[in-house]
């Protein structure tokens, strides 16, 4: 099967992900599958910045504490951080185990309160690294919390009152929208099902990873038309890709949507070994 990379065919995205050149507008899912070290958050930082140079979308990236959009740094692209009020942000270096100055990071530090007030303040030129109430294992309170958040993020987006197009990036979708919750969660679950739908009509692109669609609840993995698949990734039973994924290289992915190709992602250099403390206040 043929090769590709965004660096060589950066039409790839439009064609195998997007689909906006022949539909002209609307917004489309793509979920990035994948074992650990696969380059599932090299490949949701590749399709950012091509995103933000194909189509000039908002772009709106999930932080963790695992500060994925470390990637973005030696890009040269410069980033927003919207940190939600009554939170506290430390930045360390993991290898030196020194504190980062946030500042010598992001270009401006905004703080928001809600959706509507975090959707007023996206950047539409820089990339908006978005910290809501962190995820905890084991803290069921905050996790509702954190699910919450994101409710409220993507119902703010649908309202927005400008119609640039928006891309969500969102590693670890898994921690968002997990199979086999309690109730308080389902109903988060049943309302983010709804909002997918919206975000088509909207004008709201999600690019999404998760290490398998297992974990994955089935009211938003059937919304979900395309996936991506890296190494290790198991597929659904009605995939039409047979394939056995055990063995694909590392940046490799088969993409199922409407056309079944292989390409490679190019390397965005080393991940940046940068940690974040968030606390609530």
């Amino acid at each position: 099967m043929p090769s590709y990379s965004f660096v060589t065919d950066p039409g790839m995205v439009k064609e195998l992900l997007l689909e906006r050149e022949s539909r002209n507008s609307g917004g489309v899912e793509c979920l990035i599958c994948g074992t650990q070290g696969s380059g599932k958050t090299t490949a949701i930082s590749q399709v950012a910045i091509e995103n933000k140079k194909n189509f000039d979308d908002v772009i709106v990236v999930r932080s963790s504490e695992d500060c994925q959009w470390s990637y973005f740094i030696d890009s040269k692209i410069k980033m927003d951080l919207l940190l939600k009020e009554g939170l506290d942000m430390k930045l360390f270096d993991r290898k030196t185990g020194k504190n980062i100055e946030i500042d010598s990071i992001f270009n401006k530090i905004k703080t928001y309160d809600s959706g509507s007030v975090l959707v007023n303040k996206l950047s539409h030129k820089n990339f908006n690294i978005v910290q809501t109430t962190p995820y905890a294992i084991g803290n069921p309170k905050q996790h509702i919390q954190f699910c919450l958040d994101w409710l409220d993020i993507f119902n703010s987006l649908n309202q927005r009152r400008w119609d640039r197009a928006v891309t969500v990036c969102f590693d670890e979708f898994e921690d968002l929208v997990p199979e086999g919750v309690g109730k308080k969660i389902y109903d988060i679950e049943l309302s983010l099902s709804g909002i997918f739908r919206k975000n088509r009509k909207n004008d709201i692109t999600t690019f999404l990873t998760c290490h398998s669609l297992e974990d994955i609840h089935w009211r938003i993995k059937k919304k979900i038309r395309w996936k991506m698949y890296m190494r290790g990734a198991k597929q659904q039973k009605t995939s039409k890709i047979k394939k056995n994924l055990a063995d694909l290289p590392t940046g490799t992915a088969i993409i199922e949507g409407s056309k079944f190709e292989r390409f490679q992602f190019y390397d965005l250099g080393k991940e940046r070994k940068i940690r974040a403390v968030v606390n609530c206040m």
